[in-house]
């Protein structure tokens, strides 16, 4: 099966089509104060701003949505896909996100979900891609806690660099650490055939830094071109977390734990041959790491190389 239909099916799969997009919206969804409301069957892009722009609510269920283009095209504008900050309780559920214009830099303006501060947050069961990167939890001076991601579709994040990731859970420092994180059952994939209209960047595709207890289970990451960047990377700043039983094919690192302390138990990497770096599974300190690995469990992974294209 081709990874066009392979899209095909994810997008029938969460219901996006046509005859869902009940209502047409061409400027900025904004929920701010609300409280136990949902929002569904519409579909919004614009030209200018954020396509949802969510603030200081609670209760919140965002579902069957189809979301992009949004914001203006090589900017640092506000044109993320939704925009979510001081919320709790909130769902993103069986959408379609695609911001697609491009950022002009760093960093988040034109990512598909970006989480502040929030916590109590589902995004399950969506197709998010080409944004500058697919699903970014930041800081926003604030830490955000029980985030779920879970089996979603992500593929070709846009970048420029740093950012270019299909998902990035980043803490702002030690003092205020992203806790209680679970990123389970989805499907990364990053291939510039899928739409050759839009370019793709990707760094590492499921990045985390400035987190504690934190469970990647059971993703298929593959694709992307990066010699520095990994399948899976739990970067600097990181105090617990678990790699357990993903399936990663990535043209440079699988798996790769720079800081804290956790398993990484049951994974199958699939990386290409010749690339310099390149590993299954790298443990080990960064140059700009700021805490080192310590107590970490390696046990029953499988890791290959496979020649170039």
């Amino acid at each position: 099966m081709s990874k066009r239909e392979l899209l095909a099916i994810a997008l029938i799969g969460v219901g996006v089509g046509a005859a869902h997009a009940q209502e047409v919206r061409t400027s900025t969804l904004v929920i701010d104060g609300q409280r136990d409301k949902t929002y569904s069957n519409q579909k919004i892009s614009t030209t200018s701003g954020p396509c949802v722009r969510m603030s200081n609510s609670s209760g919140i269920d965002l579902s069957n949505l189809q979301i992009g283009p949004c914001g203006t095209d090589n900017s640092q504008q506000d044109s993320q896909g939704i925009l979510i900050s001081n919320s709790q309780n909130w769902r993103v559920v069986d959408s379609y996100i695609h911001v697609e214009r491009k950022a002009s830099g760093c960093c988040d303006t034109h990512s598909g979900i970006v989480v502040r501060n929030s916590d109590d947050g589902l995004i399950q069961g969506n197709v998010i891609g080409f944004n500058e990167t697919n699903i970014e939890v930041a800081s926003g001076n604030g830490r955000s806690r029980r985030i779920k991601v879970i089996g979603n579709y992500l593929l070709n994040p846009r970048g420029p660099m740093p950012r270019g990731q299909n998902l990035q859970i980043y803490g702002e420092n030690e003092n205020l650490l992203n806790d209680d994180i679970e990123v389970a059952d989805n499907y990364a994939i990053t291939d510039p055939k899928i739409n050759t209209a839009l370019s793709t960047a990707q760094e590492d595709s499921l990045s985390f830094g400035y987190d504690s207890n934190t469970r990647v289970l059971r993703n298929y990451v593959i694709g992307g071109q990066s010699t520095s960047g990994a399948a899976i990377t739990f970067d600097q700043g990181m105090v617990s977390g678990d790699m357990i039983d993903n399936l990663t094919h990535q043209f440079n690192a699988g798996t790769q734990f720079t800081s804290g302390t956790g398993k990484i138990t049951g994974n199958k990497n699939l990386v290409t041959d010749g690339v310099p770096n390149g590993a299954g599974i790298i443990v080990g300190t960064l140059g700009f790491a700021t805490s080192p690995c310590r107590g970490i469990t390696v046990s029953g992974n499988v890791s290959a190389s496979t020649s170039a294209g």
